[in-house]
Parts: C-alpha cells; sequence; structure tokens
C-alpha cells in the first residue's frame, strides 16, 4: 500500500528535485505536492478539490517548507497543531528549510514539529538527507492513532469521521475502579 507524503513547497524547482529523489528511494512513497498552507489546510479537511479522499489520502507525514507566501510554514504548523481537524493533529511534520538560523529552528520546534532539515547547497548531500528521512518516516516510524481513523464523504456532503477501532479498557484497570471503596466492618 502506497504511503502518502504531502510537500507543502512554493519553489516548483525543489518540489520537483524532492519528487525525483522519494522516487528512487522508495516506490511506495506517493508524494502530494501543495504550494501553500492554504492548500495544506484545505488538503488536510479534505475540502475543496482535495475532497476526494481516495484521490487525496492524509499523509503519513507532512513536509513543509517555512518560507512561503499567503500562509507560511510557520503558520500552518500552528493551524495543524491548535486548530486542524484532531486526527490530523497528530501527523509528523518535518520541517525543511534553507534557513539554519537558531530563531527559526526553534520557533519550529516550539509550534510541534517533529523534525527540522536544513536544505543543504549540494545536491548529493541534500539526497543523501532525503533518502534518509524517507526510510525513517515511511519503513521504521510507526503511524500514529490518526491511521486507524476512516474518513469517508458522502457525494455533496462534508466528510464524516468514522472510528474503526475499539477501545478497551486497559487490563490494568480493575472493572469497578469508578466505585467508592466501603469498608466493611
Amino acid at each position: 500500500m502506497p504511503k502518502t507524503f504531502l510537500l507543502v513547497e512554493d519553489d516548483a524547482h525543489d518540489a520537483a528535485l524532492l519528487k525525483l529523489a522519494l522516487k528512487a528511494e522508495s516506490a511506495d512513497i506517493h508524494l502530494q505536492i501543495v504550494n501553500n498552507g492554504v492548500d495544506a489546510t484545505l488538503y488536510l479537511k479534505g475540502e475543496a478539490r482535495f475532497a476526494p479522499r481516495h484521490k487525496f489520502p492524509l499523509p503519513r507525514v507532512i513536509l513543509l517548507d517555512i518560507q512561503m507566501p499567503l500562509f507560511d510554514g510557520f503558520e500552518f504548523l500552528a493551524w495543524l497543531r491548535n486548530d486542524a481537524p484532531v486526527p490530523q493533529r497528530q501527523i509528523p511534520v518535518v520541517v525543511m528549510s534553507g534557513s539554519d538560523r537558531r530563531k527559526d529552528i526553534d520557533r519550529a520546534y516550539d509550534l510541534g514539529a517533529n523534525a527540522y532539515l536544513i536544505k543543504p547547497q549540494a545536491w548529493s548531500e541534500f539526497k543523501q538527507r532525503l533518502r534518509g528521512m524517507a526510510s525513517f518516516w515511511s519503513r521504521a516510524n510507526p503511524r500514529p492513532a490518526f491511521a486507524d481513523l476512516k474518513i469517508s464523504q458522502p457525494k455533496g456532503g462534508k466528510a464524516l469521521l468514522r472510528v474503526h477501532r475499539q477501545i478497551k479498557r486497559p487490563r490494568s484497570l480493575p472493572a469497578n475502579r469508578n466505585r467508592p471503596n466501603r469498608a466493611r466492618t
């Protein structure tokens, strides 16, 4: 089953290079590309042109540029972690930026980034970093709980969230844990 990565990148050249590198790394990675934070929010909410979930599935990871017009990467990251639909808030985010400024790195992590990848000038080095990142996020890293959720969309309607997992009480909790303990006399 293909693993969807969502790339939020306004530079078409960078997006094309990244697509080539990921394709070379794994045929299992399906890269969806949007060029700004506004389209990324629409994608995650399944709205506008991104409504058909079979064409635009929720991503396994978001690759996020921070320097974009309209709704930049920092604004998108703040929206994702605070205002996005609850299951999508858990989607891992890898910030990819040409900025190595400590201020940008700290801000990205403060807003909830899972990783920060500095884009090096040399293509060979960038490709190597991308391969390592792709391998980790597509193979080695387990998916968060949102992966157990299925989103369906009726024709002409809003997406419905359906939980396809059963929540069980942990074995360590007794069945009567909410009852007050009464001492027997």
